[in-house]
């Protein structure tokens, strides 16, 4: 569980975002801290006897002998024997885990690397999407038709006749037939027309038959979120002082990639969600400069699983194989977790060059590529004919934020990257889950994600999916689903007669 704050520094963490003013992402230096080693034992029995009583360097009676030039020795996933251990000896991490991986009682040892958020750029300040202004521009150069040529053109049409009073009496007898239902909805948010991702996904088309659920765990493992945001604060799951205050967002990425899946909606302010009404619950593993070590990412991951997420968002990138991060993915997905990973933002393709975590090869776990409001990739977007799964809008995404905007004062803005593609297919699998009743599992919601994509020319051969997220589509598979095996547990329920 990530390391609690003490209480006192609650108060200061919840004035930070009004504090310091406007601030634009952008990933910071790469830290340089103490040199580590991730292990993976044999057993648990061989992990707390290398490992003593949490400290490196005090051998069990009888046990394996304690790891030489180490400290700090701490479970990050302790369901799988993994231990994280800080180099103090001088010796290089690398060689380290070389030097380590050849003992007996230790299935793999590696080096403890940084992840790093998957966003490409800020948008400018401009409380309006990318392309707004040059329609307008546009719209306005356009000439408008001369009053007297509508009165001619008018003049021409044939006058319609008038009904007969027979047929007046008839129309006015008529029971009028029964109000179709609608085939979308709009939330009332204030800065909903600013949104173009939702109506490109069809998710008004969704809302018709569902809004939302509070009963799917959704978890993003990122910088934090801001937990007293406006828009966040109703769907954000309750937890303790302390946690809210280690796990407060002091970069801006995480409560972006939050709103985008969850944002509260059809509140009159602000903007929505994928689901106007959701629960969310967030596990800081980045710092404010939108660094991460793996050590800590495997922790969030294990940590979001034991509080029973159903979804969890991994808007980061890391461009090697690690082997304890595809161990947290593979534990995580066995226990029936979704998990919704950025592609990446290097205009490369991932069959060449793979990105992870979205890369692991797991039922149920997905990568995402970024698609602009033309229907064609995002500018670095990368892509994968095989190594991607599907696309979600990812260019121009406006959404919550810790700093105030510089044109609206409001604490909302415009993103871009893989970084927030991958919380609309996040929030989008929460949505089929619930939809389902819960009954589907996530290997089934990555299979229908793909087969309910809607094709898109641009994206052919860029993505398994051949197309874009199509939320309507899928909740309404989500439904026929979960009918289906309900009826299915029902029908084995039911003793046989005779």
């Amino acid at each position: 569980m990530p390391c609690p704050a003490p209480p006192s520094v609650v108060p200061l963490l919840l004035l930070l975002a009004a504090a310091l003013g406007a601030h634009a992402i952008k990933l910071g230096p790469k830290p340089t801290g103490p040199p580590g080693v991730i292990v993976r034992y044999r057993s648990a029995a061989a992990a707390a006897a290398a490992n003593g009583a949490g400290a490196v360097g005090t051998a069990a009676s009888g046990g394996p002998a304690p790891v030489p030039g180490t400290t700090d020795g701490q479970p990050i996933l302790p369901r799988l024997n993994i231990w994280r251990l800080t180099v103090d000896d001088g010796t290089p991490a690398a060689v380290k885990a070389a030097e380590i991986a050849r003992r007996d009682d230790v299935l793999y040892a590696e080096v403890d690397v940084y992840v790093s958020i998957a966003v490409e750029h800020q948008q400018p300040s401009s409380g309006e999407p990318a392309g707004a202004r040059t329609r307008r521009r546009l719209a306005a150069t356009r000439p408008a038709p001369k009053a007297a040529v509508m009165r001619r053109a008018a003049a021409t049409l044939p006058r319609p006749r008038p009904p007969s009073l027979m047929r007046r009496r008839a129309t006015a007898l008529r029971k009028p037939p029964p109000p179709k239902p609608p085939s979308a909805i709009a939330p009332n948010d204030d800065m909903y027309r600013n949104q173009w991702a939702l109506p490109r996904i069809k998710a008004p088309n969704a809302w018709t038959k569902l809004t939302g659920n509070t009963q799917v765990l959704q978890c993003i493992v990122d910088t934090g979120v801001m937990w007293d945001h406006p828009d966040l604060a109703a769907n954000l799951m309750r937890m303790p002082p302390e946690f809210r205050a280690a796990n407060y967002d002091d970069n801006g990425h995480g409560t972006h990639v939050a709103g985008i899946m969850g944002a509260v909606g059809n509140n009159v302010h602000g903007i929505s969600g994928v689901a106007w009404k959701a629960k969310l619950l967030a596990c800081k593993a980045l710092d404010a400069g939108g660094w991460g070590l793996i050590s800590k990412v495997v922790e969030c991951i294990d940590f979001c699983r034991s509080k029973g997420a159903r979804v969890i968002n991994t808007s980061f990138v890391l461009t090697e194989f690690n082997l304890a991060l595809r161990d947290a993915i593979g534990n995580g997905t066995a226990a029936g977790v979704f998990f919704a990973g950025a592609a990446g933002n290097t205009d490369t393709s991932n069959d060449v060059e793979n990105n992870f975590p979205g890369g692991y090869k797991f039922p149920g776990n997905v990568a995402v590529a970024n698609t602009n409001s033309q229907n064609v990739l995002g500018e670095m977007s990368n892509w994968g004919r095989t190594t991607v799964q599907v696309a979600a809008p990812g260019t121009s995404i406006l959404s919550t934020y810790i700093y105030p905007n510089e044109t609206t004062g409001q604490y909302y803005e415009y993103l871009t990257g893989t970084s927030m593609a991958a919380p609309y297919v996040s929030g989008a699998a929460a949505m089929a889950i619930a939809a389902s009743g819960g009954r589907v599992t996530n290997a089934e919601v990555a299979a229908a994600l793909i087969a309910t994509s809607a094709p898109l020319p641009g994206l052919r051969g860029k993505v398994v999916s051949n197309g874009i997220i199509d939320l309507d589509n899928l909740v309404k598979w989500a439904i026929a689903r979960g009918k289906q095996l309900a009826a299915k547990r029902t029908a084995l329920a039911t003793p046989a007669a005779g």
